[in-house]
C-alpha cells in the first residue's frame, strides 16, 4: 500500500516540482513476495501487480520518463536457451507471468566470473576479450557484468558488458 501511495500521489506532486527524468525501483519482487502475498493470496497479488505496473505506464508516458523496476529472478528447472547468446539460461523472473505482461523491456544483468585488472587505470578495454578471467586480486569494483536484452520492441536481442565504479557505470567494448 506504501508504494500505491507513493506512485499515485508522492511521485506526481515530486514530478511538478522537480526534473524527473528517472524512476528506479529497487526491488519490485521484494514487495510482492511473502507477508501480504502468501500462497493462497496468489489473485490479489496479480490485481495489485497489474495496478503498480499500469499506473507506473501511465507515468511514464504522460511525464516522459524512465521507468525501472529491478525484479529478482528464481531457479529454472529444465533447460531454457538464450536467444542472443546461444547459453542456456538458469534463472526466470521471480514475479512471474503477470509481471511480464506488464514490462516493456527486459534485461538481465549478471555478475561474471571475468574481472578487469585495473578499471580506473583502463579507460579502452581491448575490443576481442573485453573480460579475460584472472586470478589477479582485484577491487570488487573491476568485476565485469554482463548486460542482455531479453526481449524489446525496439532493440535486438544481444549482449554487452559493463563495470560498475564508483563514478558510475561503465560500458566495454
Amino acid at each position: 500500500e506504501s508504494l500505491w501511495t507513493c506512485v499515485t500521489r508522492k511521485l506526481p506532486v515530486l514530478m511538478s516540482r522537480r526534473a524527473v527524468r528517472l524512476v528506479l525501483i529497487d526491488s519490485i519482487t521484494a514487495l510482492f513476495r511473502g507477508g501480504d502475498y502468501e500462497r493462497s493470496n496468489f489473485r490479489q497479488r496479480s490485481r495489485d501487480l497489474n495496478r503498480i505496473g499500469a499506473s507506473l505506464h501511465t507515468l511514464s508516458s504522460t511525464h516522459n520518463i524512465t521507468v525501472v523496476c529491478v525484479n529478482q529472478v528464481t531457479a529454472v528447472l529444465g533447460n531454457q536457451v538464450c536467444e542472443a547468446t546461444g547459453r542456456v539460461r538458469s534463472v526466470t523472473p521471480a514475479l512471474g507471468l503477470t509481471w511480464s505482461n506488464l514490462v516493456t523491456t527486459r534485461l538481465l544483468i549478471t555478475r561474471t566470473e571475468r574481472m578487469l585488472k585495473d578499471s580506473t587505470t583502463d579507460p579502452h578495454p581491448p575490443t576481442t576479450d573485453p573480460c579475460p578471467p584472472t586470478a589477479d586480486p582485484c577491487p570488487p569494483t573491476c568485476v565485469i557484468r554482463s548486460i542482455e536484452v531479453v526481449s524489446a520492441p525496439h532493440l535486438p536481442n544481444q549482449v554487452g558488458y559493463m563495470v560498475v565504479e564508483r563514478g558510475g557505470v561503465r560500458g566495454l567494448e
